[in-house]
């Protein structure tokens, strides 16, 4: 057991928050470089929009739409939609149109 267990040569309680400091810092300048990269690109946003296939889109809407008029299982068409770059609001929307939206009572 102990062959098969690695040790941090850092054991000491006041230098391992250093270390932990240190694994954090080059942790969050790898990930600024990636955000640096997405930029490049356009953003995430443009990049998810250009991936988007808008028959697709309507396409995966519809089914979902569908879906709830029947009273049928939409989460299937929902992992659909997700695959298919639909965003959550235009998804919430085709259900909203479907089954209403609860507003409370107001009660005093």
């Amino acid at each position: 057991m102990k062959e098969g267990v690695t040790r941090l040569s850092n054991c000491s309680p006041p230098g391992g928050s250093y270390f932990v400091e240190w694994m954090t810092d080059k942790m969050e300048a790898g990930a600024e470089d990636y955000f640096a990269k997405i930029e490049v690109f356009g953003g995430v946003v443009r990049d998810l929009r250009s991936r988007r296939d808008a028959g697709r889109v309507r396409e995966c809407l519809d089914r979902i739409k569908l879906a709830a008029e029947k009273n049928e299982n939409v989460m299937p068409h929902l992992i659909a939609g997700a695959h298919a770059y639909c965003t959550l609001g235009e998804m919430v929307n085709v259900l909203k149109k479907v089954y209403s939206e609860y507003e409370e009572p107001v009660a005093f």
